[in-house]
């Protein structure tokens, strides 16, 4: 009777660990607008009991110098919000904005992610996570033609 219990013990344990691993849920799906928008999603971890993840979006704007992507099927808090700009021939033109909006056209980076600077990382950390349930849309303008940006949305569930 004493292995039977240890070995349930032991199974209970198992299966609690392995769960720890996030995953985006299996309807989540992306449409982009213009441009070409390459997604990642990972940088994986936990901060117990909140577990995160990274929405990464690289943007490379198109001939009118623009690149969104629209994500469907997310869920969780935003709770912040960075910028890289390309380097090199890759650069984006000066002062470009790359805007994050929920599915009502709510601005979850507050205005932060107009007139960037080209030269430098960005991060905008919200004092209030935004939550996110439906859809988030990524939007760069002002890149200048096939010029990129990165924007890495933080998500916590």
């Amino acid at each position: 009777m004493k292995t039977l219990t240890i070995a349930v013990v032991v199974l209970l344990f198992a299966t609690a660990a392995w769960s720890d691993t996030i995953h985006m849920p299996l309807g989540t799906s992306a449409s982009v607008s213009s441009g070409t928008v390459t997604v990642q999603f990972g940088d994986e971890w936990m901060q117990r009991p909140v577990k995160s993840t990274v929405l990464k979006a690289i943007m490379i704007a198109n001939a009118s110098e623009t690149a969104a992507i629209t994500f469907s099927n997310l869920y969780g808090y935003v709770t912040r919000i960075v910028w890289i700009p390309g380097t090199g021939d890759d650069k984006p033109a000066a002062d470009y904005d790359c805007n994050v909006t929920d599915d009502d056209g709510y601005g979850i980076d507050q205005t932060n992610g107009t007139n960037l600077n080209n030269a430098a990382l960005e991060c905008f950390n919200l004092t209030a996570p935004v939550h996110i349930h439906g859809g988030l849309t990524v939007t760069a303008t002002n890149l200048g033609a096939a010029n990129k940006c990165t924007c890495k949305v933080y998500l916590q569930r």
